[in-house]
């Protein structure tokens, strides 16, 4: 046992950054809930609906205890309205399945479904842009071919 003096100055050992704020650990345990739920919806859930969804992206809260699961789905608002109606019932069976599939967690945590909204707003704006009617410069005249040959 070492002895202080009073007032002597001493420095904590640092953590590495990837465990101060449970980056590395938290990204991982995001991949592995994107993995499972998606798995869970693609073979143990029975539902013709979720045929149409895709978790694209999980965030953790920092306390692991909730998670927001993206959602795309391809399909009209009704179809969207079935999808997002059938997860939400579905949280206490997801779940109750998290909690024996990943063995590495002490809570499982509460699961929200947001609309992945990236997809139609990666197509409005493809629109958007189709529609600015911007001339391509491949088909446009040059003045090596003549365009600008005012002198004959």
């Amino acid at each position: 046992m070492t002895s202080r003096k009073r007032g002597q100055d001493f420095a904590l050992p640092t953590l590495p950054k990837t465990y101060q704020r449970g980056g590395a650990r938290k990204d991982r345990i995001a991949q592995q809930l994107r993995r499972e739920v998606s798995e869970l919806m693609r073979r143990e859930m029975n539902d013709p609906a979720l045929a149409m969804a895709a978790i694209t992206t999980v965030d953790l809260s920092p306390d692991l205890k909730n998670a927001t699961l993206k959602v795309s789905v391809t399909g009209d608002s009704e179809v969207r309205h079935t999808v997002f109606r059938a997860l939400r019932r579905a949280e206490g069976y997801l779940r109750m399945q998290l909690g024996q599939r990943l063995e590495n967690l002490k809570t499982i945590p509460h699961l929200k479904f947001e609309p992945d909204r990236s997809i139609e707003y990666s197509i409005a704006i493809s629109k958007a842009i189709d529609e600015l009617h911007i001339p391509d410069p491949a088909t446009q005249p040059t003045e090596e071919n003549g365009a600008h040959d005012q002198s004959s």
